[in-house]
């Protein structure tokens, strides 16, 4: 093999290595940054819910727990997130007064990715 043809061929290889490893390491993410525990959200109030993706998925489910994430309910199916970047909700708090609620955000296929507040926030 002549020297051009080696530096081609080494060129191609590192190229393809770089672009696996750089598709294996991507992992779709959800970070849910509002709330994230301590906030006390008043019954019939409006609160935003906000999410950060990073190569997540186009679509989501929020939900939320009144008892430290035993349960869950929906409060909306199959809305549109960005891909990459912050999204949010504007939620109407429910009559279900609880010191141990949670928020989920999650995928709308399959729920994963998936995450939720920190720590629990209060509905009063």
């Amino acid at each position: 093999m002549n020297h051009r043809k080696m530096i081609s061929y080494i060129r191609f290889i590192f190229t393809f290595q770089l672009v696996f490893i750089s598709l294996a390491s991507s992992q779709s993410t959800i970070f849910v940054f509002e709330p994230n525990g301590g906030e006390d959200w008043k019954v019939g109030s409006q609160h935003t819910i906000q999410w950060l993706t990073t190569d997540g998925p186009s679509r989501v489910n929020i939900e939320y727990s009144t008892n430290g994430g035993a349960n869950w309910a929906f409060i909306a199916t199959n809305i549109v997130s960005p891909v990459n970047g912050n999204a949010q909700y504007n939620w109407t708090i429910p009559d279900e007064p609880s010191q141990d609620c949670f928020v989920k955000v999650s995928d709308a296929v399959d729920g994963d990715p998936f995450d939720t507040n920190d720590a629990p926030f209060t509905i009063s």
